[in-house]
């Protein structure tokens, strides 16, 4: 028997091999699947399905014609990239408007408190759909 020469500093590792195993992944939460519906809602009506489809056209921001920054497109047939992202995060705040409203009425034993959260959701809510119209009326001119 031939003995190779090998250095004593260098040890073969003890490995033990498992067989893998498959498990089904666990189902998400109901909160994770709550966010992650909100999200694809907010996209598709932010315009984000438009984005996709018309990528040809699509920029990120005009200019006028002294130029200024143009960040609403005047036509209903198109829109800018920060136009999208606008309108969702307006939709985004209306809905964070109507959440902050739906807990005021879990506060009935604390009033003041109920209603500055009654209040502020109300502000947001408006605050929203009056900015999602204003840019909406820009659409127009």
């Amino acid at each position: 028997m031939v003995r190779v020469w090998w250095p004593g500093f260098i040890r073969k590792p003890k490995l033990r091999l498992t067989k893998p195993s498959l498990k089904m992944p666990e189902k998400p939460s109901g909160s994770t699947l709550f966010t992650l519906t909100l999200i694809f809602i907010l996209f598709v009506f932010g315009g984000g399905i438009w984005d996709i489809v018309y990528r040809d056209t699509l920029r990120s921001m005009g200019s006028t014609s002294s130029g200024g920054a143009l960040l609403i497109y005047p036509s209903l047939d198109y829109q800018f990239i920060v136009e999208g992202l606008a309108a969702s995060i307006l939709l985004f705040a209306g809905f964070i408007g109507l959440i902050i409203i739906y807990q005021s009425t879990r506060h009935v034993y604390r009033p003041s408190y109920s209603k500055l959260l009654l209040v502020a959701g109300m502000g947001l809510l408006f605050a929203s759909y009056i900015l999602l119209n204003v840019m909406l009326g820009g659409k127009f001119q």
